[in-house]
């Protein structure tokens, strides 16, 4: 087993370097300047001549490792040549079974396990969009996400089934199951008996171009209620050559240091496949490395490190919280961990003071640093190496992986190097639109550029410094919740007459939800009760973990607005 003790030293600078190489003219990651289009504008930027049209294609590379494990989960592994065998019969089975053809909405909500990533692959694979549900989300948010996009046919876990099943007839749904009753009320087709009625199948051969509808995720936004970012299949294969580079040129600068390359790398899965840091930043990146993929049910630091042990595993990649636990464990000495050689984090700033815990209780092992979102299909930033110990309070450089950032002024003039203003990207990475919602892709795309709503800067050497955020949201443990959508779930109370949702620090988990409210006068409100209320229209992280409640209103703007910022301010620290 390579141990990080055996890693001779690489600099991101090197990396940088050997990144260049590998795309420079008649390599196979050479890019050049390209005219795309976007929603009837057209705009430049840089794409690889060599990138794969779809992402079936690019899942075809899995080829290259068919022996490999891909997917291991507690009790179940698969190399990549199984599971392209899976995918090729689920494929088929979507098809001919139940119907589903190119353009088809399909919705996958499941914890993380194999059947998740054979369908996110089988969807994609035949022209359909998947539509990955958030599986925290409650009956209500389910029924939001299923008929915005008008998707009828869900593959959906014994869990997520129950919490969907009042929505069946409501919304004339097509359920598939996976691991559940087969006489089950509601259920139209198991994912079992699909798989035995195709006991193996060529690949997909329906047409997919790169401007084709691959995915919709949704993202929570200011407005209140998630929209559905819409990405095609150029965008959602581009993040994956990037960092495939980034990757590739570390493992050969290892051989020529005169290392040697862990036989297979591993990275545990800690994170929703149902956000893009899940299914792209690990799974489907796993393809072109050749990476196996350690999938986790729900996150449990004990079991992280059992599997950790066990798989072998070479990245540790997720929310800051989790990078904290591992570091804090106490457990961590019964355990062998020496086969990690990075730690990273994304979703919210990791502390600098875990950085350097990180330093002192595991010397060597890189620490790495992300900034994307949704809209960019995971990709942005990445500090890593020296870069990120020299660098702890940034993201990275952008500029490394062929994404375009400037740093602008409300009227959309670039600010100069080292000011703050709204971070906005582009690359062929980029989302096509914000599904049924022209005002807002229209606000937030001008070019090819996105609009991120975060505010930063960047210093003289081209690294990314996220500051503060433009969008009214809360990152809790990397994810992402509206104050809007808190308020309006509050405001349900008709003893509420005003309220105030905002994140408190935390040291845990980065920010918990805060609600300051001003009860109607005469009308009392109990909190227990109150948070009972709101179980029943959002997930329970999304619901206050603080109160508070005062007897005159609440502070306002010239403009009539709540002064929130204030409000913050008062009560961060109680």
């Amino acid at each position: 087993m390579t141990k990080v003790a055996d890693m001779p030293e690489i600099t991101i600078e090197e990396v940088y370097a050997v990144m260049e190489q590998m795309s420079a003219p008649g390599q196979l990651l050479s890019y050049s300047e390209k005219e795309l289009e976007q929603n009837g504008t057209k705009f430049t930027c840089r794409v690889y001549d060599n990138l794969p049209p779809c992402l079936r294609d690019y899942y075809m590379m899995g080829l290259q490792h068919a022996d490999k494990d891909f997917v291991v989960s507690v009790d179940e592994r698969f190399t990549f040549g199984e599971t392209l065998a899976h995918v090729w019969r689920l494929a088929k089975a979507l098809q001919d079974d139940v119907g589903i053809k190119k353009g088809d909405y399909v919705a996958i909500a499941m914890r993380n396990r194999p059947e998740w990533v054979f369908a996110f692959m089988a969807i994609t694979s035949i022209g359909a969009v998947a539509v990955p549900l958030n599986g925290w989300w409650t009956s209500e948010e389910m029924e939001y996400g299923l008929s915005f996009c008008g998707a009828k046919h869900v593959i959906a876990d014994a869990k997520r089934f129950a919490i969907m099943a009042p929505l069946i007839q409501k919304l004339d749904l097509q359920m598939i199951s996976v691991k559940m009753d087969a006489e089950t009320p509601g259920v139209a087709y198991t994912y079992e008996a699909m798989m035995a009625n195709h006991p193996e199948a060529a690949p997909p051969t329906v047409a997919i171009a790169p401007t084709d509808p691959a995915t919709l995720f949704y993202t929570s936004g200011s407005t209140g209620k998630p929209k559905g970012v819409l990405s095609c299949h150029r965008a959602s294969v581009f993040p994956m050559l990037s960092w495939g580079r980034m990757a590739l040129a570390g493992v050969k600068l290892i051989e020529l240091k005169g290392g040697t390359p862990p036989a297979q790398t591993a990275v545990l899965n800690t994170v929703p496949l149902f956000h893009v840091t899940g299914s792209h930043a690990h799974m489907l990146i796993s393809i072109i490395a050749g990476r196996k993929l350690v999938t986790m049910p729900k996150w449990d630091i004990d079991l992280a490190m059992q599997l950790v042990a066990r798989e072998k595993v070479t990245v540790f990649h997720g929310v800051p919280t989790m990078a904290k636990e591992l570091l804090f464990a106490e457990d961590r000495e019964k355990y062998d961990l020496s086969s990690i050689l990075e730690i990273g984090s994304g979703g919210a700033p990791r502390p600098e003071k875990d950085v350097e815990r990180q330093q002192e209780v595991m010397p060597g092992v890189a620490a790495i640093n992300g900034y994307g979102l949704t809209e960019t299909n995971g990709l942005g930033a990445a500090n890593t190496r020296n870069g990120y110990f020299d660098r702890p309070g940034s993201c990275g450089r952008p500029d490394a992986m062929l994404v375009d950032c400037r740093i602008v002024d409300p009227d959309g003039r670039d600010v100069p190097t080292g000011a703050h203003g709204e971070v906005w990207m582009k690359s062929a990475a980029n989302f096509d639109c914000y599904l049924n919602n022209p005002e807002a892709t229209k606000a937030a795309l001008t070019d090819g550029w996105f609009h991120t709503g975060d505010v930063g800067r960047l210093d003289e050497d081209g690294y990314l410094y996220i500051v503060d955020r433009l969008k009214d949201i809360i990152i809790r443990g990397g994810e992402n919740i509206s104050c809007i959508e808190v308020e309006n779930a509050i405001n349900r109370s008709t003893d509420v007459a005003e309220v105030s949702v905002f994140g408190l620090p935390d040291d845990r988990l980065g920010e918990v939800v805060g609600a300051v409210i001003y009860p109607r006068p005469g009308h009392t409100l109990d909190t227990i009760a109150l948070s009972a209320m709101l179980e029943e229209h959002i997930a329970s992280f999304k619901i206050p973990a603080k109160f508070f409640m005062v007897d005159q209103p609440l502070p306002r703007l010239g403009t009539g607005k709540i002064n929130k910022k204030l409000l913050r301010e008062q009560y961060s620290d109680r």
